[in-house]
């Protein structure tokens, strides 16, 4: 009997479905953003870590933090800036696009 109750609990636990979380990012992943890039229109682009957050740095503007907004995407709390990363399969990054979204 106390066999076939651990069975059933280790089955229930084996075959329940896993919910789906959007985590942050680890230190050690954000690292891997960590950098000096130049946008598009040629100004540059400072990506630190600060804690736990990533901080971009456009020239010319104020340091904003930043918050995950999906894989290799983070936006600025007042969502005045989305950055999207360019990574190869590997995590290497290899470039980065900046997208300000239209003020209304």
């Amino acid at each position: 009997m106390r066999t076939a109750l651990i069975a059933a609990v280790f089955a229930c636990a084996l075959f329940t479905p896993a919910q789906a979380q959007e985590r942050a990012p680890s230190s050690w992943t954000l690292q891997d953003y960590v950098g000096q890039y130049v946008l598009a229109d040629g100004r540059g682009l400072s990506v630190t870590q600060r804690r736990h957050r990533l901080v971009a740095k456009v020239e010319g503007q104020d340091a904003v933090e930043l918050d995950p907004a999906g894989p290799a995407r983070f936006a600025a709390r007042q969502g005045a800036l989305h950055l999207t990363f360019d990574q190869y399969p590997n995590g290497s990054v290899t470039g980065v696009t900046l997208d300000t979204p239209a003020k209304p």
